[in-house]
């Protein structure tokens, strides 16, 4: 709609920093999802598609992340192009400048680069295929259930966390990450606590499956609550491109009554911006 005050509209530029903002944001949160790519690659976690990746110039075996790393890396330009816009705006003075058309180009630059990254990315994204097999093998290497264990001690003995932390801590720390009934007992004789327990229940507790599946609360780790993230983010994604598809449409709309009112004054719209582009 139309602006209030004459200064809003010829000598703010928000809209264009804001713009530019987003397309930062947009990148930072790809080149860290390419970051994890990249690890996740070179610990051998992943297979790249071929299509996104190249050979090694030296060893013929190995797949180098070459899209990941050109992905992360257009997010320090896009990071540029914020920083130029924001410096060429930090003090100008009220109302319109000259310095204004500088800024323009940045906008064009970052949205391009950005829906460019976009569109490359979710076709990397959907092609990676995950060693599911090695990833659990990796997930029970470590004590992953040390805070798992922890935790029954608190739930089933009343045992203080930070007691219970250092109860699994000296397990940890000698090196016995596969504790059997008679390790925790001993342990936490040796901080005072007297307690009993199974090797069933200790085995149930070190099962990595079972740990995953049972964080149930609201951002937990079990399926049925990623899946519950999961829809409710596909919804909010749909109703933000019904959004969206909205504002196109009065935009167009908006155009087309400038082209008519341009043509009703003797000019050509479709001229003027030969001319500008």
């Amino acid at each position: 709609g139309p602006q209030e005050h004459s200064e809003d509209a010829v000598a703010s530029r928000d809209f264009l920093i804001d713009s530019v903002y987003v397309c930062a944001s947009v990148l930072l949160n790809i080149s860290r999802i390419c970051e994890e790519i990249i690890l996740f690659a070179t610990l051998g976690l992943l297979v790249l598609p071929d299509a996104y990746s190249s050979t090694s110039s030296i060893m013929p075996q190995k797949k180098n992340p070459d899209i990941a790393e050109l992905l992360r890396a257009k997010c320090g330009k896009i990071i540029g192009l914020l920083t130029s816009a924001m410096a060429i705006y930090k003090a100008l003075p009220f109302s319109y400048n000259r310095d204004f058309q500088e800024m323009n180009p940045i906008l064009y630059e970052a949205l391009k680069e950005t829906i460019e990254a976009v569109e490359v990315f979710t076709g990397m994204i959907s092609e990676i295929k995950f060693k599911k097999d090695l990833m659990e093998r990796k997930a029970r290497e470590g004590f992953t259930a040390a805070t798992e264990l922890a935790d029954l001690l608190v739930r089933l003995f009343n045992i203080p966390f930070r007691d219970a932390h250092r109860i699994i801590a000296r397990l940890a720390s000698a090196g016995r990450y596969e504790p059997n009934a008679g390790d925790i007992e001993e342990v936490a004789k040796e901080f005072g606590f007297d307690i009993e327990l199974s090797d069933e229940r200790i085995a149930e507790v070190l099962n990595v499956e079972k740990i995953v599946e049972g964080r149930r609360t609201m951002g937990g780790t079990s399926k049925v609550e990623v899946e519950r993230m999961k829809s409710q983010r596909k919804k909010r994604v749909l109703s933000q491109k019904l959004s969206l598809r909205r504002i196109k449409m009065r935009v167009d709309l908006g155009l087309e009554l400038m082209k008519a009112e341009i043509k009703e004054i003797g000019g050509n719209f479709d001229d003027w911006k030969k001319s500008e582009d």
